[in-house]
């Protein structure tokens, strides 16, 4: 991938809005040559995050062999660098999978064998480790019996992502980061026309069993594992993720990743984020900024800021 400027996506016409929607896409039109990336863009908050509820309503997401999106978190400074404060990846996909990942990258001692499939969320339960049945529980991005930097993932329902997502007209992703009164992460999917009344105060308990959730219970997996978090919204391509499933998902290709990315600007003209609304709430425990506007913090889940 080559992540271009603001200037440059503009006159690629890589990012356009209308009134209440904007879109954010991946070159589809250049054949690159040598070692080039394939232009994309990547958009992150200029401040941290301590916590917090953050609701994104997409009408599309990209779909395409070699492509990696994702909408995550991470947290890193140049006396903390990453896993030290984590990483949250509330939605991540490849090639063109019909569900999304939410999962959890950190340093040691982060495990998740407490939390229950079923129980504590539904879904399409656990990623597995590197045996095939060893379910990867162990976010530490070194965990013994899991792929390196693999963390705990949890698979969303079907119809999460991919083309069946963009054919239903998209859906709601609502991620909560709660580290002080119930210490806990929890990721919910609403696809288009069944996502819950939100409002300026949203009460998550009314919403039901989220399709991820992951514990900070000190006896597990302790809140200091995540802490001032950035915003991510990017499409990537290959890399470790991609490009080692390529030949499983894309062998029709008959090509390696890198080789196709470069060589089939056609193949991502459906590689476009729709973004229509991306909400941030906050509560009296935590307080943030976002771009170029600060607020302070209140009390419960509380309406800050509609970033789109």
């Amino acid at each position: 991938v080559d992540f271009v400027p603001y200037w440059e996506a503009q006159d690629k016409k890589l990012i356009s809005s209308t009134s209440d929607k904007i879109l954010v896409m991946v070159d589809n039109t250049t054949v690159l040559e040598g070692k080039a990336g394939r232009p994309a863009v990547r958009i992150e908050s200029k401040k941290s995050y301590n916590g917090g509820l953050f609701v994104l309503k997409l009408d599309h997401v990209p779909t395409a062999c070699g492509a990696w999106p994702a909408f995550w978190m991470f947290g890193d400074d140049a006396q903390h660098s990453w896993p030290r404060w984590g990483e949250f990846d509330i939605l991540e996909s490849i090639h063109m999978l019909d569900y999304a990942t939410t999962t959890l990258h950190t340093r040691e001692s982060c495990d998740q064998r407490a939390v229950n499939e079923g129980i504590d969320f539904v879904g399409q339960g656990w990623a597995a480790g590197t045996d095939g049945n060893q379910k990867a529980k162990n976010c530490w991005v070194k965990a013994p019996q899991q792929y390196d930097n693999q963390g705990c993932g949890q698979k969303l329902p079907k119809g999460s992502f991919g083309p069946a997502f963009n054919r239903a007209g998209g859906g709601t992703f609502i991620a909560e980061w709660d580290p002080i009164v119930n210490k806990r992460l929890r990721t919910w999917f609403f696809p288009a026309g069944e996502e819950p009344e939100i409002g300026d105060h949203p009460e998550p308990d009314l919403w039901g069993v989220p399709n991820s959730f992951f514990t900070l219970n000190e006896r597990w997996c302790t809140a200091a594992h995540f802490k001032n978090m950035r915003m991510v919204f990017d499409t990537t391509f290959c890399g470790d993720y991609a490009g080692a499933s390529f030949n499983g998902y894309c062998g029709w290709t008959h090509m390696q990743c890198e080789d196709y990315v470069r060589s089939k600007p056609s193949a991502f003209s459906m590689g476009g984020w729709i973004n229509e609304l991306e909400d941030v709430y906050q509560n009296d425990a935590v307080s943030f900024s976002v771009r170029f506007t600060n607020f302070e913090a209140r009390h419960h889940w509380t309406k800050y800021c509609t970033c789109v």
